[in-house]
Formats: structure tokens, sequence, C-alpha cells
């Protein structure tokens, strides 16, 4: 959490700068909007996965070693829907953005749409999936997910 604090400050800069290159004073307060309303998921996701973390530490150092593992997998378990809508809720800004590009709403020229995170996502994925198994295969799932 360390990390995802700053992380999100400084994600939510670089997301409420965008909006500076967006023509339309209407299309800005939307990705606004959507800008806020993504940050809240980002944070959540982090949080989630500490807070089973954290769980999982204060049971294994106490008496209660035993029920560790079983808690941090049933709370697991019980909301693996959680990551999933948090990622769709966070890929709000970066589809309305391109979308932006895509119909050249923004100053940039719509070939700079194909910069978009999605699109690198996209190219990733397929890149990953070519990969035998191996740890950098290993590791670009993890950044990826």
């Amino acid at each position: 959490m360390a990390l995802a604090f700053p992380g999100i400050i400084l994600y939510g800069i670089a997301h409420f700068a965008l909006e500076d290159f967006i023509r339309s004073e209407k299309e800005r307060k939307v990705y606004r909007a959507l800008t806020a309303f993504g940050l809240t998921p980002w944070i959540a996701l982090h949080l989630f996965y500490i807070m089973i973390l954290y769980a999982f530490s204060w049971l294994s150092a106490g008496s209660y070693a035993e029920a560790a593992l079983p808690l941090g997998e049933a709370v697991l378990t019980h909301f693996s829907w959680f990551p999933l809508v948090s990622e769709i809720l966070m890929l709000l800004p970066f589809l309305y953005w391109f979308y932006f590009q895509i119909r050249q709403n923004t100053v940039f020229p719509k070939k700079m749409a194909f910069t978009n995170i999605l699109v690198i996502y996209f190219l990733m994925y397929g890149i990953k999936s070519m990969m035998p198994d191996c740890p950098v295969r290993s590791g670009l799932v993890l950044q990826m997910v």
C-alpha cells in the first residue's frame, strides 16, 4: 500500500491532465467524472488484496496459524468477483479516451489512438500468449492482471 497511494495520486494527476486535450467542454466533464469514478476501484482493489495479506500475516503470527490459509482462501473465493468489477470500472476512462481520439475530439492526431493503454495491453497479451511457459511470461501475466 505504501506504493499504491502515491501511485493513485500520480495516476489521477495524469488522467485529470488529459482532459485539457479534449476539445469539447461537455466531453471534458464526462471524462472528468469517469476518471474520478475510475480512481475509486483502483485503490479499492489494492486494499482488497492488502486486507487478505494482512489477515493472513496477522493470523499466522498469532495463535490462529491453522486458520490463516483457509480464511484467506475463503475471502478470496467469496469476493472473486471484486477484482473483475474493479478492473472493468477502471477501464471506462481508457475506453472513453480511445473513443475521443478515434473521433478526433482531442488535439492529437487520430493515429495517436493506437498508443492507448488498451491497445498496448492487447498487444502485450498477444505476445504473452505466443511465449513458452517461462518466468518472463509469468511476469507479463502478473503485470497485465
